[in-house]
């Protein structure tokens, strides 16, 4: 675990993350979204979505906290077992022309000294009927005790809705990294579609692709490519939805799967309480050298 460890403190990982909403923000009002490709990192809150533009489809408005519990272990090495335990926050507001959202995101890990946070603020605006643009600044950090590492991104991002039922969203952006006086850059880009319908029985159905280069400077490669097909549910006041997620690096091995549930009580308007449950498994020459159990109780208002 400590090689997991070295490996998050030199890159963290927060702007693109296993749930990607690209297109339009998916059903659940608010849940911590995880994953790891060559170190761990917690990313967002889906309060703010991965494409800033799509925020303006976010409605309702809503402000959100929940915790979280982090199991993570290397199946191949003895005592290579280690928990976390982090908390979210977040603040959405949507009008008819506009919107913007903000949340932050943290977690402890033990028994090594190792901590993660991660902030996101967005705007979006639509210009046009159906046509909305957004903008959105990241910035992630990790702490082992010894070395920092922060990572700052920025995001450009339009989307489209089609009679609110068709949505399309492409984005693009970079993000700095500075780890230990080292300094590198890279390009991101996103494209998403979705299917989303209202009513007393409502839809979400989603497939976006996240891309990030390699890191150009005084760090290389740590580039991938993200795939993620969503599937919710809402029967009434009742959540239910399901995630696959599929990380490649873009040089060498080491593919993550992850898995992630969603199931709640999360009507249009007033209190929800969901809960999320996610496995992500990381494979290396044919065996699953890393395990990481995701349990998120969340709770949110909207109006």
């Amino acid at each position: 675990m400590k090689r997991i460890a070295l490996a998050g403190a030199a890159l963290l990982l927060f702007a693109g993350s296993a749930s990607a909403q690209v297109a339009v923000p998916e059903l659940t009002p608010a849940a911590p979204r995880y994953f790891f490709s060559d170190g761990l990192g917690i990313t967002s809150a889906t309060v703010t979505p991965d494409n800033p533009a799509a925020l303006q489809w976010g409605m309702p408005s809503r402000a959100a906290f929940g915790v979280f519990k982090l199991h993570e272990v290397d199946p191949t090495t003895p005592g290579s077992e280690q928990d976390a335990s982090g908390r979210f926050l977040g603040l959405r507001g949507v009008g008819e022309r506009w919107a913007g959202g903000i949340e932050t995101i943290s977690a402890d890990r033990s028994p090594i000294t190792f901590k993660e946070s991660a902030t996101s603020g967005q705007l979006s605006f639509q210009i046009l009927q159906g046509l909305a643009l957004g903008v959105g600044l990241d910035r992630g950090k990790t702490d082992n005790g010894t070395a920092t590492s922060t990572l700052k991104g920025t995001t450009y991002g339009l989307s489209v809705n089609v009679q609110k039922v068709f949505y399309l969203g492409y984005a693009m952006g970079s993000e700095d990294l500075d780890s230990g006086g080292a300094t590198a850059s890279r390009d991101t880009t996103m494209v998403g579609v979705g299917v989303r319908t209202e009513g007393s029985v409502r839809w979400h159905l989603a497939w976006d692709e996240v891309q990030k280069d390699d890191f150009v400077g005084g760090i290389t490669g740590k580039g991938f490519d993200m795939t993620t097909l969503t599937v919710q549910a809402g029967l009434g006041n009742l959540l239910l939805g399901g995630q696959r997620v599929k990380v490649a690096p873009k040089v060498g091995g080491g593919n993550t799967k992850v898995t992630v549930v969603d199931v709640g009580w999360a009507p249009d308007k007033g209190l929800t309480l969901t809960a999320r449950l996610s496995r992500a498994e990381t494979e290396g020459a044919g065996v699953v050298v890393n395990k990481a159990d995701l349990r998120a109780v969340n709770l949110a208002y909207l109006w």
